[in-house]
């Protein structure tokens, strides 16, 4: 029961916000690196659901705290039992490693969607996707968190006036990851959810393709004496002070993004790195058999046409000074070397097999990611590389593939073109 909430006044109606709801237990001590077990009953007299929680511990948080697995639900005017509405569940993004349900401001979504919207917190970085790689500690806490918050808004979004048989999953960035593995997971079906909104990100991305776990295990088990090779490695892990994790965990990240999801034989039964590689090559056809629910549900695509800013001042500002040593003229396009490196050893592969086509390919993209040009839109072809490598390759083929084949019951796609640096768009 709930026994307190806030009611906001807005110029255009009554907005209901009943935030920090646990849905899960604390994820502490013996529940550190475990599936989430849910809340159960709120505490006798009711809960006041007033204050956002915390953020899930990152680096890149003052106050962020373990005890985390909490959501948030907004409605407009009060619940009605007989009429009920739409729900949109937005998951945030944040490369799996920082921000939280409470950085986005729903009221207004929820007053012109005429929708119930939720949001939600996950474990984030080591805490919520470190693994050994096998069933000791096999990692996807946080897509775990994810799907138990869906399945809680399945049982309880009609005390918030919810049709819980209208459920749109919505994401961005690292939350278009996570809502394509909950399409992917056999654990998720169309009674949960049945429209998804896939922002900016994809499980269909080369960020999935030969990624290795275990020099992060060694990074972090050595920075708390944690032994990986001893029975005892996750109890150890468990005990282990979480400031010590967290920081073992930027350690890791200005090494690389070290923290994806990754086969465990459960929540995801194959491979990513396979599906990702054969999608490419051969479509979707050939390898629907593993991607579990996905083709259920009615999909809807968006991107922006430079997503690559955001790895610009995240990653080549910094190494403006040595841009020779990471292989980017920083004023135009990409150097030989990186070209070589990053499209023809590493992507070509994925795309096509087929070594005339690749050399078709590779012809076409020498030409443009490595000439000397800048877009109308001020935008470097360097930044245009980032952009198409990390997301966009992998959304469209995901779209084309989709659309040509029987196997997606609709999918749609709409572009967000950006004509300034302060990331003002227009819907093409």
């Amino acid at each position: 029961m709930i026994s307190s909430y806030l009611a906001i006044y807005t110029i255009e109606r009554l907005i209901i916000s009943v935030v920090g709801i646990p849905y899960a237990k604390p994820p502490i001590g013996e529940l550190r690196f475990k599936k989430p077990e849910a809340y159960g009953r709120f505490p006798k007299g009711g809960l006041r659901a007033v204050r956002f929680s915390p953020p899930c511990t990152q680096s890149y948080s003052y106050n962020s705290t373990e005890d985390c697995l909490y959501l948030n639900i907004v409605t407009p005017d009060q619940p009605s039992q007989t009429s009920l509405r739409p729900v949109i569940i937005y998951i945030h993004g944040g490369s799996l490693l920082s921000c939280t349900a409470a950085d986005y401001d729903l009221d207004v979504l929820a007053s012109k969607a005429n929708a119930v919207v939720v949001t939600l917190n996950y474990r984030l970085g080591a805490f919520g996707f470190l693994t050994t790689g096998d069933s000791s500690l096999p990692g996807n806490y946080g897509l775990w968190d994810q799907h138990l918050a869906i399945k809680w808004v399945h049982e309880n979004i009609e005390s918030f006036g919810g049709d819980k048989n209208r459920v749109t999953l919505a994401g961005q960035s690292a939350g278009g990851w996570s809502v394509g593995f909950q399409m992917m997971s056999p654990h998720n079906n169309r009674k949960l959810f049945q429209r998804v909104i896939m922002m900016s990100g994809s499980p269909f991305s080369f960020t999935f393709i030969n990624r290795e776990v275990s020099n992060i295990v060694e990074s972090i088990a050595d920075k708390v004496n944690c032994n990986p090779g001893k029975w005892n490695f996750l109890q150890c892990l468990q005990k282990a002070n979480a400031e010590d994790i967290m920081t073992a965990n930027l350690r890791s990240v200005r090494q690389e993004v070290p923290f994806f999801p990754i086969q465990d034989g459960d929540f995801l039964p194959h491979d990513m790195g396979y599906i990702v590689s054969d999608f490419f090559r051969n479509g979707i056809e050939t390898v629907k058999d593993q991607l579990g629910n996905f083709a259920e549900y009615d999909l809807f695509v968006s991107f922006t046409s430079q997503e690559g800013l955001m790895f610009e001042k995240g990653i080549l500002d910094p190494l403006s000074k040595d841009m020779t040593g990471f292989g980017l003229d920083y004023n135009e396009g990409l150097m030989d070397e990186v070209y070589n490196m990053a499209i023809l050893e590493h992507l070509l592969p994925t795309y096509t097999g087929n070594p005339y086509g690749r050399r078709l390919v590779s012809n076409a993209t020498r030409a443009f990611y490595t000439m000397k040009h800048r877009t109308n839109v001020g935008t470097t072809q360097k930044e245009r590389w980032l952009s198409d490598f990390v997301d966009m390759a992998g959304m469209l083929s995901q779209l084309t593939n989709s659309n040509r084949s029987s196997i997606q019951r609709r999918a749609f796609q709409k572009n967000f073109y950006c004509v300034t640096r302060s990331f003002g768009c227009h819907i093409q």
